[in-house]
């Protein structure tokens, strides 16, 4: 994605709705609150800025829409079937084919497909389903599995600077291999990208549920939103810094339980990829109201954490930015 992550906390939550946490039988089938001590706090919070960075990094499927649809402007019926090339050949061949190696195949149904044809405009929707092997979009991203993808929103154009959309994506086993870490996806995110107002730039992801399973570990993510708010220097994608907020619940095999977590002060960044913050806060809430509180103070992330719920800290850490993301 461009840089997701985002702006107001308004933004995200007005424009992405989350879901209730029930089953359709109106049955509650959320994890009770974790607990939260000394012993595992530095746990929880790998745990959550991890989860939190690794969806970021899924997102960033969403800029290979701008290459099937590319693809797509060719074909001259509305359902168009896609099956790239799964082996280099002339550049006009690959040039139709967004994977740098391996392929994919699926379809592409247009509900209006003279506006992509004439225009390079999507519309809402315009529906994509892709099974990837071994599709490698860049040197450092690849990706295989299955994702599904409507366009609930799209104004301006693709080959333009100034555009706006919305994206609901369904992940099916979606394997991505972002250096220096990979993932499997499974269950939804909303995409929303807004370039229209420069040099502003808004990015949200929403979704109801999402699970993320990276070696050994699983993290889920519940009724979550990332968003983000960046200003550009010059387009198309040269940020002179974004802030970022996040807020959801998370379910992790590292720990029992569900826990909170909620944006404080936005993580602000000089735009750059994997850039360390130079401030930001956020609130990880667990049972008993306990609270661990993460502050980014120059190079060191300081965690605080109130066990009991009484409006004091009474155990301090700290931690790397790396340590907590996992390096991602």
């Amino acid at each position: 994605m461009k840089k997701t992550s985002a702006p107001a906390p308004g933004l995200a939550l007005c424009l992405l709705a989350g879901c209730t946490g029930q089953s359709s039988e109106g049955v509650d089938t959320r994890p009770g609150a974790t607990e939260i001590d000394a012993d595992n706090a530095l746990i929880v919070a790998t745990a959550t800025m991890t989860a939190l960075a690794s969806a970021g990094d899924i997102a960033a499927v969403d800029d290979l829409l701008g290459r099937l649809a590319d693809r797509a402007a060719g074909s001259i019926d509305t359902a168009a079937s896609l099956r790239p090339a799964r082996a280099p050949g002339s550049p006009d061949k690959l040039a139709m084919n967004p994977c740098r190696a391996g392929g994919f195949n699926g379809s592409v149904s247009l509900g209006q497909p003279h506006l992509l044809r004439l225009e390079q405009r999507l519309a809402p929707g315009d529906y994509f389903s892709l099974d990837f092997s071994d599709c490698r979009l860049t040197a450092e991203l690849s990706l295989s599995g299955g994702l599904d993808l409507q366009v609930d929103r799209f104004v301006g154009a693709l080959n333009g600077g100034d555009v706006e959309y919305l994206y609901t994506a369904m992940f099916r086993n979606l394997r991505v291999d972002a250096a220096p870490a990979n993932y499997v996806a499974n269950g939804d995110m909303q995409m929303f990208f807004g370039s229209t107002s420069f040099p502003l730039v808004f990015a949200a992801l929403s979704g109801q549920h999402l699970t993320i399973e990276s070696g050994r570990s699983s993290a889920t993510l519940r009724d979550y939103d990332l968003a983000s708010e960046g200003v550009l220097l010059r387009k198309p994608d040269v940020y002179g810094s974004i802030n970022t907020i996040f807020d959801g619940f998370l379910a992790s095999t590292e720990f029992a339980g569900e826990i909170r977590f909620q944006t404080q002060t936005p993580f602000r960044t000089d735009g750059q990829p994997r850039a360390i913050p130079s401030q930001g806060q956020i609130l990880i809430v667990g049972a008993g109201n306990a609270v661990l509180r993460l502050t980014v103070t120059g190079e060191a992330v300081q965690l605080e954490l109130d066990a009991n719920g009484n409006g004091s800290f009474e155990h301090r850490d700290s931690a790397s930015w790396a340590t907590l993301t996992g390096g991602v």
